[in-house]
Order: C-alpha cells, then sequence, then structure tokens
C-alpha cells in the first residue's frame, strides 16, 4: 500500500510541475507553418510507401519497441515466477520497465535535441537493450534489485524509439514538400 500512496503522489506532483511549466501556445517568435495536403492522395501513398528512409524508420521503430509489450504485458511477469519470485514482486520487477520507458523517452528526446544529433541515441539504444536483455536472458541469479535494474534499462534502451516520431516528420515533410513542389 505504500509503494501505491508514493507512486500516486508522484503522478500527482508530476501532473502540478506540468501544469505549472508546460506551455499551452508557442512563443510568438516561432512561425507555424502548416502543411496543406495534396489533392492526389493515391500518388502521395505510392511516394511514401516508396521512401525506403521511412521503412526502416518503422522497422527500428518496431523491434526497439518490441520489449516493452512483450515483457512488460505479456511474458514479463510468467518469465520471472519460473524464476521463482511470486506473482506480485514478478508485477514489481516488471513494472520497471514502463519506469524505464517513461523516464528514457524525454531524457532521450532531451538529449538529441541538446546535442542537435540523433545518430548516436538512435545507434546506443539498440545496443543497451541488446545487453540489458543478453544479461536477463544468462544471467541465472535472482536478486530482484538486479533484475529491476535490468527491467528499468530494457525500459530506458526502448525508449530510444521517441526518436523516430521526429524522423518520420522530417522525411514525410521532405516528400510532401516534394509532391507539392512538382505539381
Amino acid at each position: 500500500h505504500l509503494l501505491c500512496l508514493l507512486l500516486a503522489l508522484f503522478g500527482f506532483l508530476l501532473t502540478l510541475l506540468l501544469f505549472l511549466f508546460i506551455r499551452n501556445r508557442p512563443p510568438k517568435q516561432h512561425r507555424i507553418v502548416y502543411l496543406e495536403l495534396p489533392h492526389n492522395f493515391k500518388r502521395t501513398g505510392k511516394l511514401l510507401f516508396r521512401n525506403l528512409q521511412l521503412w526502416l524508420i518503422f522497422i527500428y521503430t518496431g523491434i526497439l519497441y518490441a520489449p516493452i509489450p512483450t515483457l512488460g504485458s505479456f511474458w514479463g511477469v510468467f518469465y520471472l515466477q519460473t524464476r521463482g519470485f511470486d506473482k506480485p514482486l514478478a508485477a514489481l520487477i516488471t513494472s520497471m520497465l514502463w519506469v524505464g520507458f517513461a523516464v528514457g523517452a524525454p531524457l532521450i528526446g532531451k538529449i538529441a535535441d541538446a546535442t542537435q544529433r540523433k545518430l548516436p541515441c538512435l545507434t546506443l539504444c539498440p545496443f543497451l537493450g541488446f545487453f540489458f536483455s543478453l544479461f536477463l536472458l544468462y544471467f541465472s541469479a535472482n536478486n530482484q534489485y538486479l533484475l529491476m535494474a535490468l527491467f528499468l534499462g530494457i525500459g530506458f534502451a526502448s525508449a530510444g524509439q521517441v526518436l523516430s516520431f521526429p524522423l518520420i516528420a522530417e522525411n514525410t515533410f521532405k516528400k510532401f514538400h516534394t509532391l507539392l513542389m512538382s505539381g
């Protein structure tokens, strides 16, 4: 019950901070550009469908996000139960995936924005996820804190998929812009 109370308090504080610091409107010095969609949707669809860069981003995102629902929702608790943990403790350990994702998503986005380079984050996250996953599978000790750290690390690494959204937007905008300029 104490953990639930602490999580509720954390959620309340996070909501309060978001309410106080997140702006509803962009600053006035930023210019908003509205993209008008072309009338030829079939041509647009073909153009986007043939964009290899978008396909690579989709595949990357799917692979990087896959551990979250598979371990976090489907197999994580059962896997830990086979290692001897009771269901509540297995669920607590598994929930660290979501915590890692929740912490990692804004942090990775902030790092990529601050450095103006997405590629280092895009390459580091899968390697981290692979390393943590291998360690989880082949580490035989049942130390709950180490397992929590591993699940946290897998969730953090999976959060690298958030960088795919600006990449998709950038690639899509380029293709739409090309289509609009060509008629």
